[in-house]
């Protein structure tokens, strides 16, 4: 996956936890990432190498994803870095599932959710990490801790 910006982003520090949101998914009792082999543990500091924006002009396709994305382009490109966002929407449409950020702009679409059982866990990028954030609050950071499943009512 890709983050994306329609603007070219500009780096920032977190001077304060950030509270965020990340798709995921549970295969037993371990949560994984959705497009890399990355097993997640709830309440530790994971950190990565954060990538350098770069200008997309040209529409790639990974195949390979479980998902479908909407990337507009031209646009600016991330692809280091743990992705996240500030609100996430799971819709349920017609055997499909959607998931949304607070601005109702479509983040994924799973065409059989319950094989991949997703879910929605509650972050937080930490105090000091370095990260960006697009124009619907998306993020990509070098830091970021898994505190628990979001729960709806």
């Amino acid at each position: 996956m890709c983050w994306t910006s329609s603007y070219n982003p500009i780096f920032k520090v977190a001077e304060e936890p950030i509270p965020v949101k990340k798709i995921l998914r549970e295969n037993d009792d371990d949560i994984l990432s959705i497009f890399y082999p990355f097993n997640w543990k709830l309440n530790k500091r994971y950190h990565t190498e954060l990538g350098i924006p770069s200008l997309a002009e040209n529409e790639t396709k990974n195949d390979s994803s479980p998902a479908y994305f909407y990337i507009p382009l031209p646009s600016w490109t991330i692809e280091e870095g743990f992705h996240s966002c500030s609100e996430i929407h799971k819709v349920n449409r017609s055997g499909m599932t959607q998931f949304v950020n607070q601005y109702d702009t479509p983040i994924a679409l799973f065409p059989t959710p319950e094989s991949y059982n997703i879910k929605i866990y509650n972050c937080v990028i930490p105090l000091g990490a370095h990260y960006y954030v697009n124009e619907e609050n998306e993020y990509i950071s070098e830091d970021l801790i898994i505190i628990d499943e979001e729960k709806y009512e």
